[in-house]
């Protein structure tokens, strides 16, 4: 279950997250309608966001950053219902000249083969522990 986890969440995030859409045909059938998305603490928005609201996540990334990137480093299996993603973020502060250059972590939650949940940090462990997993 692990892989096919993994290239679960590797094809949501490429093709919806990673595109800042939720509009994309088969996404029905991978992430539950009920799905979350967590914000890290340090994150300028609500703390989570709906399925409905994705587009309100990008919205606020737009109005905090440019120049935003993220470019997925790794996929890994953790526990039968987990997959920790390792991303680079490159940004720059709007009105700023504050680069950001640092590693973030999403862990998403796979639950009878669609995405429920993800938690994101720039801390492992605590990407981990906020989805109610420990190393």
């Amino acid at each position: 279950m692990s892989e096919e986890n993994v290239e679960l969440v590797r094809w949501v995030y490429e093709k919806s997250h990673a595109r800042r859409t939720v509009d994309v045909p088969g996404r029905e059938d991978r992430v539950a309608t009920d799905y979350r998305f967590h914000t890290r603490p340090d994150f300028p928005g609500p703390p989570a966001y709906r399925l409905d609201q994705m587009v309100d996540l990008w919205a606020d990334l737009d109005a905090t950053y440019i120049d935003y990137s993220l470019v997925p480093e790794g996929y890994e299996p953790i526990g039968p219902a987990h997959v920790l993603v390792t991303l680079l973020e490159t940004a720059r502060l709007r009105g700023s000249d504050q680069q950001i250059v640092q590693h973030l972590y999403m862990l998403w939650r796979v639950k009878e083969g669609r995405v429920q949940e993800t938690w994101t940090s720039t801390d492992r462990e605590q990407a981990v522990r906020a989805g109610g997993l420990s190393e």
